[in-house]
């Protein structure tokens, strides 16, 4: 029941995200804020919550996990409101401090939840099922978004984005209080699981190439139509919800190496032919559609491995530290984006290092295999 709960919750947090969240940077692109400025904006945003989150354990204690996760998702559900007037550089920098506190207050928690509530010879179905969950989601979200921004513009979006934010609420109220191990002390979340950390990293870096760098890309490619994009996004959300399932289920019969190898070799391919089609309309939209099918393999088989890891460590410990070693990558990927972006350069080259990242999972899931992570000592 537990399980079941938190992935409605999540089922509906992602229909948010593929409505309005997913939008945040081509619509501050087309605001007036440069290209350089945006990459900068989002990763202030890192910043920013990578030190937050150490003042959100304080809360935890307070509330527990639940009622901080629904704190968190009320926040993000304000945070849409000064994204609406983002061109502004006052809105900008309210929405960079909303945006950094709700990250903060939602994700350790969201995650420390998602390993907490399912067992690892069933983990690889849960995030299978997730992932068509977003998939299918990324079908009609995109579309009705782009739709919207094109003809009604952000208010109309960012409103219905907040309004799905505040249904995922729905899920939690039922939810019974997890145990998700014992709650680190500051010093303990500053001292996890290294391999977690050197994963969750890696992950880190390589998103910022493989999604929000190509998603700007993608944008540019496309004319800077919202609804070419949100359709573009769509045919790839249709592509990606074919194989979730099926690659959770691989996993839970014990071929991770099998799929492993399959991940790091469709993610390569995918990250280099993204890279080739930055500039060529044709190309990219389908090069965004079939490399969607590179993130129905990568998601599961690196999120059953940081989940099941996390469970062994203790949930929140593991994720506290986990999520910094995220934030960690990202900020690095950002500004490395950044100064291409203010360099002319294509972002293709903002978009190739994502191979680093990608390498980084390789070897992290090959070693969390040979070395299971140990249960906290408090």
């Amino acid at each position: 029941m537990p399980a079941r709960l938190v992935t409605a919750h999540a089922g509906l947090i992602a229909a948010s995200i593929q409505v309005a969240g997913g939008f945040f940077a081509v619509y501050l692109l087309k605001s007036g804020v440069s290209l350089p400025l945006t990459i900068l904006a989002y990763a202030a945003t890192l910043v920013i919550r990578f030190f937050l989150r150490f003042m959100v354990l304080a809360l935890v204690r307070r509330l527990g996990l639940r009622r901080t996760l629904v704190l968190g998702t009320i926040v993000r559900a304000a945070q849409f409101v000064p994204l609406i007037y983002g061109g502004d550089p006052v809105w900008l920098a309210v929405w960079v401090l909303t945006s950094a506190l709700a990250d903060a207050l939602y994700w350790p928690v969201f995650h420390a939840l998602m390993s907490a509530v399912g067992e690892a010879h069933t983990r690889g179905s849960q995030l299978g099922t997730l992932e068509a969950i977003r998939a299918l989601a990324g079908i009609a979200g995109p579309a009705l978004g782009g739709w919207l921004l094109a003809i009604f513009g952000g208010g109309a979006i960012f409103a219905l984005g907040a309004a799905i934010q505040l249904l995922a609420l729905l899920p939690l109220w039922p939810l019974p209080d997890v145990p998700a191990g014992p709650i680190p002390s500051l010093r303990r979340s500053l001292n996890g699981d290294r391999l977690g950390f050197l994963l969750a990293a890696s992950d880190g870096w390589l998103t910022i190439g493989w999604w929000f760098v190509w998603g700007l890309a993608l944008f540019q490619t496309l004319g800077e139509d919202f609804a070419y994009y949100g359709g573009a996004m769509a045919f790839s959300g249709m592509v990606a919800a074919l194989l979730g399932l099926a690659v959770g289920r691989t996993l839970d019969l014990g071929h991770t190496r099998k799929v492993l190898l399959a991940v790091s070799t469709v993610m390569v391919i995918g990250i280099a032919a993204r890279a080739l089609a930055v500039g060529h309309p044709t190309a990219a939209f389908l090069v965004n559609a079939l490399s969607a099918l590179a993130s129905s393999f990568y998601t599961p088989t690196y999120m059953t491995t940081l989940y099941n890891r996390a469970k062994q460590h203790g949930a929140l410990a593991f994720t506290f530290f986990a999520e910094a070693g995220w934030d960690t990558g990202s900020i690095l990927a950002c500004g490395m984006a950044a100064a291409v972006a203010a360099s002319g350069l294509p972002l293709s080259f903002a978009i190739l290092p994502a191979l680093l990242g990608m390498l980084g999972m390789h070897c992290g899931v090959l070693a969390s295999a040979r070395y299971p992570a140990q249960a906290a000592a408090e």
